[in-house]
């Protein structure tokens, strides 16, 4: 296919090609899986050459919009942000930063307090058969024990409703799992059964409180119970740090 030369038409540069892929993305509410457009389809669209438009494609790809499916058939499909991602993202923007654990902890509290009340107001059958779920879970011999312990928090970020809220809840959950795993490394199963006790104990008490309606002492236990995580994870003096991978 012949580009058009400048002139009546000027070649748009990659980022606003980008720009303009994300836009379309976002404004008509396209899903996972959703095509964008072959090479030579976004080539015509754009009037741009084959160079811009790969140029283009790699920065909605970085951007986790969208990634190119190969073979027949393929092209530029729109993509589902993954979580760790971003949450890679925060931890290296707040090392480089040089954010306190201090801030990340107090900052988590007061997300956690905030989703906790919207999640109070919204209360439905559907909310309360995910408590009850989350209430009988039990710790499988081989999951992950910072991610099991997460569960709970992340559920109360979902209940809110508030979609910022359920971005920054769990990742902030993720920054504290690398504070507690970075400096400890690998449990005994005795110290595994011990802390896992404790942690469900302390998330069956506030979710007791959120089935018996009482907010105040919902938030109060919450409250409570992230100081004593707090409390586990020791003096707070060091800057956030990057888990390798």
């Amino acid at each position: 296919m012949r580009v058009r030369s400048s002139g009546a038409f000027e070649r748009r540069s990659a980022e606003s090609i980008a720009r303009a892929i994300e836009l379309d993305v976002i404004g008509r509410d396209l899903p996972a899986g959703a095509m964008i457009g072959s090479e030579a389809e976004l080539m015509e669209r754009f009037n741009a050459s084959r160079g811009v438009i790969r140029e283009a494609v790699t920065l909605v790809e970085s951007h986790m919009l969208a990634e190119t499916r190969r073979g027949v058939g393929g092209g530029l499909v729109v993509a589902e942000p993954a979580p760790s991602v971003v949450e890679g993202i925060v931890s290296l923007y707040l090392a480089r930063h040089q954010a306190s654990e201090t801030e990340v902890l107090e900052t988590r509290r007061a997300l956690e307090v905030m989703a906790m009340r919207m999640a109070l107001h919204r209360l439905d059958g559907q909310a309360v058969e995910r408590i009850e779920a989350e209430m009988a879970h039990a710790l499988a011999p081989d999951e992950d024990l910072t991610r099991a312990s997460h569960r709970f928090h992340n559920l109360l970020a979902d209940l809110s409703g508030n979609t910022v809220l359920q971005l920054f809840v769990p990742t902030l959950s993720a920054l504290v799992g690398e504070m507690w795993d970075l400096p400890r490394g690998p449990m005994s199963a005795r110290t595994r059964s011990r802390t896992w006790k404790t942690v469900a104990s302390a998330h069956h008490e506030i979710m007791a409180a959120m089935l018996a309606n009482d907010g105040e002492a919902a938030v109060a236990l919450l409250e409570r119970h992230l100081e004593d995580v707090t409390a586990r994870l020791g003096p707070r003096g060091r800057r956030v740090q990057v888990k390798p991978h």
